[in-house]
């Protein structure tokens, strides 16, 4: 039916009309939408209500893939923004603008982003003012703490922290200002010979600034001054003021010394005590409380030889035969009398008493006997009355020679085993003496005797007998020791002390252009040129200033104690490319500034320096990553120098791919030493059929030398 097709087709018609003109409202209103997730539910409601559109398909799969896009985007960069990366979190945002630039709250966000930077940027710069200063108030470099507070108030004006900060600083200050004060008037008094005023001052200075090393120096010496005069008239009074020096520095040698001293007249006196009571007791026969007292004395003093020796003599006589017990046989009667009548029986040596029936006694008196040598000096006992003595019949004196024989025998026998066992346990002195030396670590010694025999093979076997000996030590990098000592007999353990005194710190300047300035806390030379400079560093801390002649400058803290250097702070870092090397005789320190590439020692890289292989006693070369080129040369340290302190300034120099020949010797600017021409680089080459090269031999005879100077350091010598 042609009227049927033809109504049909135009509803047909009419469908499609209506189906493009919702297409275009909803392709127009997804255009105009910025929000992703709008424009992901307009599409899903299109596609459900024409679900065989295509095209509501194909921009529904596009406007997720965008939506998941810019979610990952944001996501990322609110990842950065939590972490503190603002600058990371900004460049996401960046890129979300070229994708989705219609995203809303895209400016908003970026502005936000900004000021969040700029704001950490401040606080950074505020943060490394602060400790700059906090490191310049914990050295106690109050002046200088100051300074940097107010360069730091110059920038952020008004910070409260930082207000603070400059008042800490300002009475600091002050109460320095005031402690030196006192410190000029306390050696005024001293110079005056007015030490005890001194003393009153320097104490009154310490409360002000308890970290003014003059101030705590000053008092030490003073204090051990005043102890010095009195140590011989009141050992007592000396005391105490060497204890104050010691807390005040407890690494002071007289100090230590003085201890010691006190140390032995406290023993001298205690024990003259001890002995004055002991002897005290022996004179009035109380032997043994005279040997409690003298046990009382070696309880504290252990390995004191007088002590020893009266506590032995003690024992002696408490061990020998007792005087006749004639006392405590008239105490068994007291109706005895002692017999006075001579006769040369040995019935009559026993001092029989004896009595017969009531009022009927009869007794026999010994002879008078000479007392043995060691009772000689005893005192007599008063004789008693002697009364009528009648004579003994036959039978009773037959009765008593023969028990008077028998208790003789009986007396001799036991007086003969009492002095075997005296001898069996009296002490025995020990022969040889086992010596321990404290602090040997590293170290090599030698043993002399009284005539400079060497006896070292005594020593480490404790075989040293007592007598006269002389330790010589000595270690690398520290000053060799001489000590004598000696050994007392009846000692049976010795120790000895050894304190090292280190050999001073090297700083050495390489690569500096000519008319450079070097500075050394208030010391100011003018470096020569490239050639390089030498300078010892003084024990404590320090603050090395290098500055060019362009204006590039380089200033860092460094600490030198018991020969070893460490980095406190890094007050400015140059921007040349600079190497600081710190080698002693256990490690290599190095720190690089400017060399991206990092360094390489003995093919092993290393981008940020830090700990190097081997130590001070070896050569040490790097080289740069890039082409193999030498950066810097060191070689052993001299036995004269504990450590050292290289400064390279690689930029003023040039660098070849073989190491330069030593510059010629430079005159040095006025308190500055040249530095010795170094020796050929230590590298070791493949080896090849045709044998070792020079370079080999080189190496294997820098090994034997090395060796040669450690020997026999990590064993006891």
């Amino acid at each position: 039916n042609v009227v049927f097709r033809v109504l049909r087709d135009d509803a047909e018609q009419g469908k499609r009309q209506e189906i493009s003109a919702y297409v275009a409202n909803v392709e127009k209103d997804v255009a105009k939408e910025p929000d992703l997730n709008r424009r992901v539910s307009l599409l899903e409601d299109a596609q459900a209500k024409y679900p065989n559109e295509l095209r509501f398909e194909q921009a529904l799969q596009q406007a997720r893939s965008r939506k998941g896009l810019v979610d990952s985007i944001i996501a990322k960069a609110h990842n950065f923004e939590d972490g503190g990366q603002f600058a990371d979190a900004l460049q996401q945002w960046e890129i979300l603008r070229d994708i989705h630039p219609q995203h809303p709250g895209l400016d908003v966000e970026s502005e936000r982003l900004r000021r969040r930077r700029e704001d950490q940027v401040r606080e950074g710069a505020k943060g490394s003012w602060i400790a700059q200063i906090d490191q310049a108030l914990g050295v106690h470099n109050h002046a200088k703490a100051l300074s940097l507070v107010g360069d730091a108030l110059r920038e952020f004006p008004g910070d409260p922290e930082l207000q603070s900060l400059e008042r800490t600083a300002a009475q600091a200050v002050e109460r320095q200002k005031e402690a030196e004060t006192k410190l000029a008037e306390a050696k005024q008094a001293d110079a005056e010979g007015r030490t005890e005023d001194g003393i009153t001052i320097l104490r009154e200075a310490y409360i002000m600034d308890q970290n003014h090393p003059q101030v705590r120096g000053g008092l030490a010496e003073l204090l051990l001054k005043r102890a010095s005069g009195l140590l011989d008239s009141d050992w007592t009074a000396a005391d105490p003021l060497i204890k104050e020096a010691s807390d005040l520095e407890p690494a002071n040698p007289l100090a230590k010394s003085l201890r010691t001293l006190i140390q032995d007249k406290k023993q001298s006196s205690e024990v003259a005590q001890i002995l004055s009571k002991a002897r005290e007791l022996q004179g009035a026969e109380r032997i043994q409380e005279a040997v409690v007292e003298l046990d009382r004395g070696l309880s504290i003093y252990p390995r004191d030889t007088r002590l020893q020796q009266l506590r032995s003599t003690l024992d002696q006589q408490t061990q020998r035969l007792r005087p006749s017990d004639l006392e405590e046989t008239r105490a068994l009667d007291p109706k005895g009398q002692k017999s006075q009548g001579p006769s040369d029986t040995l019935f009559d040596h026993t001092g029989v008493y004896t009595s017969f029936g009531k009022g009927d006694e009869t007794a026999v008196a010994p002879p008078p006997v000479s007392a043995p040598p060691s009772q000689q000096a005893r005192p007599t006992i008063n004789k008693l009355p002697t009364p009528p003595v009648k004579s003994a019949s036959p039978v009773s004196k037959k009765f008593w020679m023969a028990g008077g024989a028998a208790a003789a025998v009986t007396f001799l026998i036991l007086f003969g085993v009492s002095r075997m066992m005296n001898r069996a346990s009296a002490p025995v002195a020990p022969k040889t003496v086992e010596v321990t030396i404290n602090n040997l670590s590293g170290a090599s010694v030698q043993v002399q005797d009284a005539q400079g025999k060497d006896v070292s093979d005594a020593y480490r076997s404790s075989a040293l007998t007592p007598g006269t000996y002389k330790l010589n030590a000595s270690r690398f990098g520290f000053k060799p020791l001489s000590l004598p000592f000696t050994l007392v007999p009846g000692k049976r353990t010795f120790a000895l002390d050894l304190n090292w005194e280190a050999y001073p710190t090297k700083l050495i300047v390489r690569g500096a252009s000519a008319n450079s300035i070097l500075q050394i806390g208030d010391q100011k030379n003018t470096l020569a040129g490239p050639a390089g400079s030498a300078i010892d560093l003084a024990s404590g801390p320090q603050t090395i200033r290098w500055t060019s002649t362009t204006g590039d400058s380089l200033e860092v803290s460094v600490n030198v104690a018991n020969g070893k250097v460490s980095i406190v702070d890094w007050v400015r870092k140059p921007a040349t490319p600079v190497m600081v090397t710190r080698t002693d005789t256990e490690e290599v320190n190095c720190e690089a500034f400017n060399l991206p590439q990092g360094v390489t020692v003995g093919g092993t890289a290393f981008p940020t320096c830090g700990k190097m292989p081997g130590n001070g006693t070896q050569a040490v070369e790097f080289h740069t990553p890039v082409d193999g080129s030498v950066l810097a040369h060191f070689d052993p340290l001299d036995p004269a120098h504990s450590s050292a302190v290289y400064l390279d300034i690689i930029a003023a120099r040039p660098v070849a791919a073989k190491r330069p020949a030593p510059a010629a010797p430079v005159k040095p600017a006025v308190g500055i030493a040249p530095v010795k021409p170094a020796a050929a680089p230590v590298v070791v080459p493949t080896p090849v059929p045709a044998g070792p090269s020079e370079e080999e031999k080189r190496v294997e005879e820098l090994k034997k030398r090395l060796e040669r100077r450690s020997g026999g350091a990590n064993s006891k010598q």
